[in-house]
């Protein structure tokens, strides 16, 4: 086994028919990805306990029942320990939460670029977790963050969010409590209510913010509602008064927002970055007399008109 380079394990492997492994380690240096599809994670711990992985391995899981809570999670990870850990090397990280199935996946560096989040091949992805049908959706984000702090401790600079639903306050600063260290956080296909209550502060403190070292901000493919873009301008402008700014803010994909919204931002943001798409028809029905802002990093211009 030593030139096996992908190990791919399904439903149909059993305890049974591994335990003649006893205390042996069987050694796959040239290992690159490792996947393990539907299989209970007591064989699943007991797989990495006898399996001697090199460091940099991809490693992608998908569980279908439960994991009987953090202890299990415990084992696993130990079970799945190889030189130098996994904690010294993960960077980011990104949660995805839906309806009966939610997931982590842990990042080498601080820019995710995977397309979809069941990818164990993604060459930037460290380390990939599904659950299915696990638990009420209200269990599973606590279950989620306790992966979080095993897997990668208090490394994380990044994190990226892909919601189906809309995620509460306590969600965003359990978030806080766990990595106050982040500096990138991305969210795609969310409602924003709950991040923009959690990063409000009604003290006058540098330390009653939350995420107080996040430098980049990035909103993807949100439709947002009445009233939250001002709400947004308003956090940010706390937050610079508090003396932790953002310094960049970027849209991409998302609706409902107006030119003189997104350049209200630039009052306390110093790089807003808006690819104008989806633009409110109030902004669109007269072009005229819109006045278009230049948004590009290097450009030092407010304004210019069409």
């Amino acid at each position: 086994m030593p030139d096996v380079e992908e190990l791919l394990f399904q439903r149909s492997i059993n305890l049974q028919g591994i335990q003649d492994l006893d205390n042996l380690k069987v050694p796959l240096p040239r290992l690159e990805h490792i996947a393990l599809e539907e299989i209970p994670i007591q064989i699943v711990i007991y797989l990495f306990a006898h399996l001697a992985l090199p460091v940099d391995v991809k490693i992608a899981l998908h569980f279908l029942a439960s994991i009987e809570g953090p202890h299990r999670l415990t084992e696993l990870f130990s079970a799945m320990e190889v030189p130098d850990g996994f904690g010294s090397i993960i960077l980011s990280f990104g949660t995805y939460v839906q309806w009966g199935t939610s997931g982590v996946q842990f990042d080498t560096s601080t820019t995710f670029k995977s397309d979809y989040f069941w990818n164990p091949h993604d060459d930037d992805i460290r380390i990939s977790i599904r659950f299915t049908n696990y638990m009420s959706a209200e269990i599973k984000l606590p279950i989620m963050f306790d992966i979080c702090q095993i897997v990668a401790q208090r490394n994380i600079r990044s994190w990226f969010v892909t919601p189906c639903y809309d995620l509460p306050e306590t969600f965003w600063l359990t978030g806080f409590a766990y990595f106050p260290e982040l500096e990138v956080i991305n969210v795609t296909w969310d409602f924003i209510e709950g991040i923009i209550t959690a990063f409000h502060s009604e003290g006058t403190q540098r330390s009653d913010v939350a995420y107080r070292l996040l430098y980049t901000l990035e909103l993807e493919k949100i439709d947002f509602e009445l009233g939250e873009p001002k709400s947004l301008h308003d956090v940010v402008i706390m937050r610079a008064k508090r003396g932790v700014r953002i310094h960049k803010l970027r849209f991409a994909m998302c609706r409902n927002l107006m030119v003189d919204q997104v350049q209200l931002m630039q009052e306390a943001v110093t790089n807003v970055d808006w690819d104008r798409h989806g633009e409110s028809w109030e902004c669109r029905k007269d072009l005229f007399d819109c006045s278009w802002v230049d948004f590009d990093a290097n450009s030092n211009s407010d304004a210019e008109s069409d």
